[in-house]
């Protein structure tokens, strides 16, 4: 999980030759799959990605799932790779009901927020009338 979250490919191509459990989660419920999409790094990410025993449906304990988590924290590299798999379900919401346009507003991911936005027609994903309220 450390050098998932750290986007250290090499580490965890050397790790899996060694067949580590790559479904381990961290006390909140991350795998090495959400750190790698969290750290940005698409070569780490895709590494695990490919992985045939990853869980791909995963989530932590705020109910993100790779997708969701990766528009909050990633690379819109990673987020374009995301939205042309057919397991992706952009309309994925946390515990809370954040989607993913959401969060990366939120966070102030303007690449991925772009990238989200740009994909709304093509993938009918659902975007709420107010993104930010005011205060």
């Amino acid at each position: 999980m450390c050098a998932a979250s750290k986007g250290s490919a090499q580490l965890i191509e050397y790790l899996l030759k060694r067949n580590v459990d790559v479904n381990l989660k961290s006390k909140d419920g991350n795998s090495s799959l959400l750190f790698a999409a969290q750290s940005g790094d698409f070569n780490s990410f895709k590494a695990l990605y490919d992985r045939p025993t990853v869980d791909k449906t995963c989530k932590n304990t705020e109910e993100q799932n790779t997708f969701v988590s990766t528009a909050a924290y990633s690379s819109k590299t990673i987020v374009k790779f995301l939205l042309d798999q057919p397991e992706t379900n952009v309309n994925e919401r946390d515990h809370i009901g954040m989607n993913s346009l959401i969060l990366a507003a939120q966070k102030g991911n303007l690449p991925t927020f772009q990238t989200l936005l740009c994909s709304i027609c093509r993938l009918r994903l659902v975007v709420p009338v107010t993104i930010c309220r005011s205060t």
